[in-house]
């Protein structure tokens, strides 16, 4: 499979719930890079991506590919959906966060994502003052811990 496929195929899995899709794409060593205070280890970013889809319906994160050279693809992601179910964000500090039925969009944001040997290896995001896991908290109207 092309990496433009791969990463597409990965980022499909995380809005779907399709957690054995990520699993067979995801390398052991992944790391998220941007979105929160710290990078995300692959079982880190799975328990973030399990809380998205468990507390948010609607939810989409528009990913386009912009380019792909060797093993590393360009994209645009804009994150999305409607915080409509109890949204557990114990494992960052903030608590389960009662439905607030607020739909949130976080600005565009860039990404490289870096595959190996047909996985997805690293996901580097270059995020807006406004964007990542603390726009979103924002716009619900919830403080990062400090």
């Amino acid at each position: 499979m092309e990496n433009s496929k791969i990463v597409k195929t990965f980022t499909d899995s995380h809005i779907t719930g399709d957690w054995e899709t990520y699993n067979s794409l995801c390398t052991e060593d992944f790391s998220l890079i941007g979105p929160g205070p710290e990078p995300l280890d692959k079982g880190a970013f799975l328990t973030w991506l399990k809380s998205v889809y468990n507390g948010n319906t609607d939810i989409d994160n528009n990913v386009e590919v912009i380019e792909s050279s060797g093993d590393s693809v360009k994209c645009s992601v804009q994150m999305e959906g409607k915080h409509s179910n109890d949204w557990d964000l114990s494992f960052i500090g903030v608590g389960v966060i009662p439905a607030t039925n607020k739909s949130w969009k976080n600005p565009k944001e860039e990404m490289i994502v870096t595959t190996r040997e047909g996985k997805v290896t690293k996901i580097e995001v270059s995020v807006p003052k406004d964007g990542g896991i603390p726009g979103i908290l924002s716009q619900l109207g919830v403080k990062m811990p400090e």
